[in-house]
């Protein structure tokens, strides 16, 4: 699952294959990615697919995660923290409700989270611990500020890369199944992104 505990059997040849693939390619999504972004996208390796499992019994009071349990993806695995522009979720199951392993964004506070990582790349190296990648820039989001998504099968989530994120616990006694893309034009450049802004390479800049 998402937290790193149990994968899917054949996830590395599953998430490159058509059925996998066609939620994107085969579907109104592509276009409306292209659309967002400027310029084709550039050739994607598969989609991850996004197990949520419910929670034991003995786990399904515990109290829901904290607003520090956040994160953008890439930022422990690329120095500029930026390696795609668009995050594109498809839901597989049912998630109608809150506490179905829903996806947790805290909207509006990409803005922020992209002026953090650009503070980050410009801290000398010695600035904070080696495992911190944030080197002391990371940002404190708003006290209650996350908001579960709530999806229905064939439904699809847009997230700017920068948009903080987490995965919701799942106390519905289903698997929460969903699959993400993550996209990028052409022309995007991740290790340029952080100082060229938050919209570079994109044909929408509204914030």
């Amino acid at each position: 699952d998402e937290d790193g505990k149990e994968k899917l059997a054949g996830e590395v040849g599953s998430k490159r294959s058509s059925a996998i693939l066609n939620l994107l390619h085969a579907s109104p999504a592509r276009g409306i990615a292209e659309q967002l972004l400027d310029g084709q996208l550039s050739q994607q390796v598969g989609g991850q697919i996004a197990l949520r499992f419910p929670l034991p019994e003995d786990k399904i009071g515990r109290p829901p995660k904290g607003n520090d349990q956040w994160h953008i993806d890439g930022m422990k695995k690329n120095g500029h923290m930026s390696p795609f522009q668009l995050l594109l979720g498809v839901a597989l199951s049912s998630q109608r409700d809150d506490d179905c392993g829903n996806l947790l964004v805290w909207p509006t506070q990409h803005a922020a989270v992209a002026e953090a990582v650009q503070r980050a790349q410009a801290a000398p190296p010695g600035a904070s611990s080696p495992e911190d990648e944030w080197r002391g820039q990371r940002p404190t989001l708003p006290a209650e500020g996350a908001t579960q998504v709530r999806l229905e099968p064939g439904d699809v989530v847009l997230a700017h890369q920068k948009l903080p994120h987490s995965v919701g616990l799942n106390r519905s006694p289903h698997i929460r199944y969903q699959v993400y893309f993550r996209l990028s034009s052409r022309e995007y450049k991740p290790a340029k992104a952080a100082e060229r802004g938050l919209w570079d390479n994109w044909r929408v800049g509204a914030e």
